[in-house]
């Protein structure tokens, strides 16, 4: 079964979850952190609004660093930001930046974030778009971990790598929410998994 995920930072104001989920949507992935300084305004607002609606519920943090060092402190001040937090879906490195464009190989970067985050037990996942895992981030190295593909546009991606969940529109208009939104399919039951293994510090 499929599941309807939104991603979500402050750039969509206020949100009426209760609207968002009998609106059919599954699960939100909330923009915590960016760099190793920025915390979302709207993250723990939001956090605590998506789960007293029932929604399944992770994080994100947009990942700046341009070199492993870079990322290992933004992991730790993703960790902070979600210290206590009962999230049922992963935890997320959106991997896409500026700064990361000149970079062929962004391996070390990419497996240094996840590693912290395995490290904490919690389930670390790879966001970018499609063009970027099939050059910058292409390395077998990286297969150990899940990945969050984005590729608007098409009917089905055109990648051959396994995902768990396709950013497929940023252009979705959901009931509770004012504008566009990201929508994705989210194709693995994620709470079963992370209880089943014991991951991001559940309770029960």
């Amino acid at each position: 079964m499929n599941f309807r995920v939104l991603d979500l930072s402050a750039h969509q104001g206020d949100i009426d979850f209760s609207r968002v989920k009998k609106d059919g949507i599954w699960g939100v992935m909330l923009k915590a952190t960016e760099g190793q300084s920025y915390l979302s305004p709207a993250f723990d607002k939001n956090y605590e609004q998506a789960t007293k609606a029932g929604l399944h519920v992770g994080a994100y943090h947009y990942l700046r660093a341009a070199n492993a060092l870079d990322s290992l402190k933004e992991a730790q001040f993703f960790l902070q930001s979600v210290k206590g937090k009962q999230l049922t879906l992963p935890l997320a490195v959106d991997i896409e930046a500026p700064e990361q464009k000149p970079i062929r190989d962004l391996t070390p970067i990419a497996k240094t974030f996840c590693q912290e985050l395995e490290r904490q037990k919690y389930y670390a996942v790879l966001y970018s778009m499609v063009s970027w895992f099939r050059t910058k981030l292409s390395s077998k190295e990286l297969n150990a971990y899940d990945r969050w593909i984005a590729h608007v546009g098409v009917s089905a991606p055109k990648f051959d790598k396994p995902y768990g969940m396709w950013q497929f529109t940023w252009e979705a208009k959901v009931d509770g929410i004012l504008g566009n939104v990201d929508e994705n399919v989210c194709y693995k039951d994620y709470p079963q998994i992370l209880k089943k293994a014991g991951l991001n510090h559940l309770n029960g």
